[in-house]
């Protein structure tokens, strides 16, 4: 996927390439990191692209011997900061565990897209500590080093004899020197972690060199193929809105075209002549919409990849976590063309394995904000209390079952697939029963018959429980918990898809998700009385009531304010259709969603709740693909011709002129 240096060409002035590994000195392509040379009063030296889960990615190159750069690509250096600030499930999260999670994402990426990601080893396995001497350019070690340097201690044993948290049990980091061992010191990398008479802060040691910590913690890093656009930034530019560049800062990093002679240039890395450029506004609007409904199909192929290899879902899947790549082209084909869209954030979802049976749950590890893009009635889990009996305690293979009736104090409002815990209490201690709530178990009285999971019990412990057969327990302990799963990731698609295709200049997202919602629904209910298609019962929408063109026809890509659908250059049966694989994205809105409710994926195999929706954008695009071959000046005087004769006999209009 390389070949990003094709399209940006080098480095603006007052930037450059600093090289951060050591041992690559004599190395003929080297990774460096880019930066300032005179720090930006607010970002500083290093271009930093975002801040994920449990990274910080930064603008890095790969350059030669001579400092020539020949692609650029994203360096992503774990840290803990984010994660410190958030907790999840028994125990929390460990660095074992953050470790383990990184080595799977990376080997997500290599499977789901080889070609994206750069396999180097450090994203399994720790390096040293790296500082940047800007003004020469180069990797310096962190001060106080000896020959072998400080690494980053991973010696449990070693750690809880010094009086410190053991590195995998806990979110504690410290480095040392193998040499000195436990009589050594040892480097706390953050400030609020258990300390001793052998430790110091990581800032004490930054504070006494002159070089710019880069990855000072130490901690695993990997290295992606830079993918200059977002996902956002494409759809507008598809649109013929020129890119504004990188932000850094108060500054923009501004790149000069690489091909200065191509016709295409004309002053933007991404400004290239669309295919029907000299076909006027309309033909060029058709094209843009091409554009747009193969971004969303590369979007939903990619995020199915990914999720296939890790069987876990995204939940916090927003247009930042996907970016677009734009390879070199002759000059036979537009650079937009060229485009290809990635994952590149996994997100915070974190699985969860419930205790003695084999169902795992997911939910978002990092700060649940309020976005868009996630489904808003993805209730948080809650707690309370209510009363339970036991009706019968059923032996399997797969573990001891329970049936029972649970009456809770509050009102359960509980989705199909959610996960209730119910915590009851026999002579052999505490014991944690699940089941997975739908709401045609609530009885009349407000009751709930319930099934639990099986799960493995020692025999004296399913004996209890069956003792306690028929027997009233109050006060029993509850908490509901949604099951979220890769519905939950389609819906967020549904909503992106919405962004690049409904979104009028200057409107509002959450208007026009709205205005599909209502459509939805309005379409789900005029199944019960036609037989018709989902883009059959939106078009007899469309014919009964004018405004739904003027709310959801295809005006984001026309800016002449043609909502009439005689004046559609977009075959209404096309914009139906387009309509229709939005809606079925959106789960639990009627009988044609995809989904039933955000749980609703087949265990084990979870990428598959994206596979319909691929297959209806790819029938789009190649539908879509036979309306850029046609004579669009001709196209355009009969839809104005067919038009005018429509309206003639009341109107009393006269022949439009040949355009």
């Amino acid at each position: 996927m390389g070949c990003t240096n094709q399209v940006l060409g080098p480095l603006p002035k007052g930037y450059g390439a600093a090289p951060i590994l050591c041992e690559q000195s004599g190395c003929p392509l080297r990774v460096a990191v880019v930066v300032r040379i005179e720090a930006d009063p607010s970002a500083g030296h290093f271009v930093i692209l975002r801040d994920t889960f449990d990274a910080r990615v930064y603008l890095g190159a790969l350059i030669d011997q001579a400092g020539a750069i020949h692609d650029y690509i994203e360096i992503h250096v774990q840290t803990l900061e984010s994660v410190r600030a958030q907790t999840f499930g028994p125990g929390g999260l460990t660095n074992a565990v953050l470790d383990q999670r990184w080595h799977e994402q990376s080997a997500a990426w290599s499977a789901a897209d080889p070609s994206s990601i750069i396999i180097s080893g450090w994203e399994k396995r720790h390096g040293r500590p790296i500082l940047v001497d800007i003004s020469k350019l180069q990797p310096v070690d962190l001060p106080g080093s000896e020959a072998e340097g400080w690494q980053l201690c991973q010696d449990d044993a070693l750690l809880e004899s010094a009086g410190l948290p053991a590195f995998s049990k806990s979110i504690d980091r410290y480095l040392y020197q193998l040499k000195l061992g436990k009589d050594g010191p040892f480097v706390s990398l953050h400030a609020d972690s258990p300390s001793s008479k052998s430790t110091v802060l990581l800032e004490e040691l930054v504070g006494q060199s002159d070089a710019a910590p880069f990855n000072a913690g130490a901690g695993l890093m990997r290295f992606r193929y830079y993918q200059p656009l977002s996902l956002e930034e494409f759809f507008d530019a598809a649109r013929g809105k020129e890119w504004s560049g990188l932000q850094h800062g108060r500054a923009t990093l501004q790149w000069s075209p690489a091909d200065t002679d191509h016709d295409d240039s004309a002053g933007q890395p991404f400004s290239g002549q669309p295919l029907l450029a000299r076909q006027g506004k309309s033909a060029r609007a058709i094209e843009s919409h091409f554009l747009a409904i193969c971004a969303i199909a590369s979007s939903i192929a990619t995020v199915r990849d990914v999720v296939r290899q890790t069987q876990r879902p995204i939940l916090s899947l927003i247009p930042a976590n996907l970016r677009v790549s734009l390879g070199p082209t002759g000059p036979a084909m537009p650079l937009l063309w060229s485009a290809k869209a990635s994952l590149v954030d996994q997100g915070d979802s974190v699985g969860a394995r419930i205790e003695g049976t084999d169902t795992t749950y997911f939910a978002r590890a990092g700060t649940s904000a309020a976005s868009i893009y996630q489904p808003a009635d993805v209730h948080a889990a809650f707690t309370g209390r209510g009363s339970f009996r036991i009706r019968q305690v059923i032996a399997e293979k797969r573990g001891t079952l329970v049936e029972g009736t649970f009456t809770p104090r509050e009102k359960l409002d509980a989705s199909a697939n959610d996960l209730l815990r119910i915590r009851v209490g026999v002579a052999a201690g505490r014991i944690d029963l699940y089941t997975r709530l739908d709401p045609q178990m609530a009885m009349a009285s407000g009751e709930w018959r319930l099934r639990s999971l099986p799960k493995s019990l020692a025999p004296a412990t399913a004996a209890q429980l069956q003792a306690a057969e028929g027997v009233p327990m109050g006060n029993v302990d509850f908490e509901l918990i949604p099951f979220q799963s890769s519905p939950c990731d389609l819906y967020s698609l549904g909503v992106i898809a919405a962004r690049g295709l409904l979104l009028k200049p200057g409107a509002s997202l959450a208007v026009a998700l709205d205005e599909v919602m209502s459509l939805g629904r309005q379409a789900g209910l005029d199944a019960a009385n036609s037989h018709g298609s989902l883009p059959e019962r939106i078009g007899a929408i469309f014919a009964k009531d004018a405004r739904w063109a003027t709310a959801l026809g295809p005006t984001a890509f026309f800016s002449d304010g043609a909502t009439e659908m005689r004046r559609w250059l977009i075959p209404p049966t096309l914009w139906w259709e387009t309509l229709a694989a939005v809606i079925r994205m959106l789960p639990g809105l009627g009988p044609d969603s995809l989904c039933a409710d955000y749980g609703a994926a087949p265990p084990g195999a979870i990428h598959r709740v994206f596979d319909q929706s691929l297959l209806d954008w790819n029938a789009l695009i190649a539908k879509a693909r036979g309306l850029l071959l046609g004579d669009w000046q001709l196209d355009r005087e009969m839809h104005d011709v067919i038009g005018w004769f429509a309206e003639s006999t009341t109107s009393g209009k006269t022949a439009p002129a040949s355009r």
